[in-house]
């Protein structure tokens, strides 16, 4: 599995996905995912979802803040054989981090 969008820091292949989901889980513990549409068409799956948490570990370098978050996103996945051949996660990691306060919003 190749995850063609990673992280910043996220390892290759399945292991890489794994841990960056692990690090989230203890990030946002009390994370809840809900994919609200998903559209397939030949090998490919589009999952469009939201998660939502409280920020209480150290995520992409920043420490815990007790903000809760939610985040929107799509996960473009391709099919082989049953199993996931390659993966496209795209998360608004931008509203995350104003969410966190990291990052001003607009016109601040």
């Amino acid at each position: 599995m190749v995850e063609q969008v990673p992280l910043p820091g996220q390892g290759p292949g399945l292991e890489g996905l794994k841990d960056v989901v692990r690090g989230l889980r203890t990030a946002f513990p009390d994370m809840h995912w809900t994919v609200q549409e998903q559209i397939a068409e030949g090998d490919k799956v589009l999952s469009r979802f939201e998660w939502t948490g409280t920020h209480r570990g150290t995520f992409l370098g920043v420490p815990a803040t007790d903000r809760p978050v939610t985040v929107w996103g799509m996960v473009i996945d391709r099919f082989e054989g049953g199993k996931i051949k390659d993966t496209r996660i795209i998360m608004d990691t931008l509203g995350l981090m104003m969410q966190l306060g990291v990052a001003p919003p607009p016109n601040a």
